[in-house]
């Protein structure tokens, strides 16, 4: 009787941040998606290579591709780790992530992955105020004052690159 034999890949997936396992992630985060290929064949796998991406746009992979190379029957690879971030802008509160196995000669393994993304913005507010010289709100003609602007972040990501602007109309 004939049998066949054939490779056949399987990964764990997790992702990780300092080493822990993480559920939920932050826009402007860094993290790790972790792949621990598998041979669960048969036969030997040959050029194995493992390959991470997203749909999502703000999503930046140090790498997104390595070479295993060969992978015994019944074999696992060590874990392989590919740094990514959430851009501070990241508005979505999925991240979908994709993790391809591919091998030679026989098919591949597709794994997807979905993690919530707590979205954190930084939420302005202003106040102004107009000080007179006599240190009032009362501005006699001709008479110099200051205008003072308080800027306050109630957000819970801190803002970058915060300009004030300043539209004096006169009369």
């Amino acid at each position: 009787p004939l049998t066949s034999r054939a490779p056949v890949l399987a990964a764990a997936v997790r992702v990780v941040s300092q080493g822990q396992e993480v559920r939920e992630l932050m826009n402007g985060q860094v993290a790790e998606v972790e792949v621990a290929a598998r041979n669960t064949g048969n036969l030997d796998a040959e050029q194995v290579t493992a390959r991470v991406s997203s749909r999502e746009a703000g999503v930046v992979f140090e790498r997104d591709r390595e070479t295993i190379g060969r992978l015994s029957a019944g074999g696992e690879s060590m874990p392989l780790r590919f740094e990514f971030g959430l851009s501070r802008v990241f508005g979505n509160d999925r991240l979908s992530l994709t993790v391809e196995l591919s091998q030679r000669d026989f098919p591949g393994r597709v794994e997807r992955l979905e993690l919530p993304v707590k979205v954190r913005r930084p939420v302005l507010a202003a106040s102004s105020n107009v000080i007179g010289r006599q240190g009032g709100r009362v501005i006699e003609q001709n008479e110099t004052a200051d205008l003072e602007v308080r800027v306050v972040n109630t957000g819970n990501l801190a803002a970058e690159g915060v300009t004030v602007g300043i539209d004096v109309k006169g009369p």
